[in-house]
C-alpha cells in the first residue's frame, strides 16, 4: 500500500456528518458539539466515574458511604462532583430533616444509562489493551529513532 493511500485510509473524518454516517446520528451542530464536550469534561474529571460506579449498585447511598468507598476523595471534591452530577440530572439527592441531617444519593435513569455506556468504554479499553500497548511501544520507538536521527544531524 502506498504511503498516500494509507494516510487517506487513516485520516480522520472531515465533518461530523461523515464521522457518524450510517450510525443513525444526526450531523453535529456547534451547540450539540458543546453539549457533548461538556459531558466529556464531566466524565473526564478524576472522580466522576468512580462516584458513578459507587452509586451504580446502591439504591440510596449516603454521602459518608460514597466517601469511604473512595479513599483519597476529599469532602470538598465529593461535594463538587455530586453537585455537577445532580445538576445534569444523573443523580438524585434526597435530604431528610433529621438530626443529624441525612442525605442520600441515587442514580436517575439517565445516570444508569450513562454508567452503562461508560462501562462499555472501559470494557473497550480492557479488550484492546494489548493493541493499545503495542501501538504505544511502536510510536515511542519511532519517536526515539526520529529524535536520535535529528540529534545526529
Amino acid at each position: 500500500m502506498q504511503t498516500n493511500e494509507r494516510a487517506e485510509k487513516m485520516r480522520p473524518a472531515d465533518t461530523a456528518t461523515e464521522a457518524t454516517q450510517g450510525q443513525g446520528i444526526r450531523p453535529v451542530t456547534p451547540q450539540a458539539a458543546e453539549h457533548v464536550r461538556r459531558l466529556f469534561d464531566l466524565t473526564g474529571e478524576r472522580w466522576t466515574v468512580p462516584v458513578l460506579a459507587t452509586l451504580r449498585d446502591g439504591d440510596h447511598v449516603r454521602f459518608g458511604a460514597v466517601q469511604r468507598a473512595l479513599p483519597g476523595l476529599s469532602q470538598k471534591q465529593l461535594t463538587h462532583t455530586l453537585r455537577h452530577l445532580e445538576r445534569d440530572g444523573y443523580l438524585l439527592r434526597t435530604a431528610y430533616a433529621t438530626i443529624p441531617p441525612r442525605v442520600e444519593y441515587s442514580l436517575t435513569e439517565l445516570g444508569h444509562q450513562l454508567v452503562t455506556r461508560l462501562f462499555l468504554v472501559g470494557k473497550f479499553a480492557l479488550d484492546h489493551r494489548q493493541k493499545i500497548e503495542t501501538a504505544r511501544q511502536r510510536y515511542d520507538a519511532a519517536t526515539a529513532e526520529r529524535e536520535a536521527m535529528s540529534q545526529a544531524s
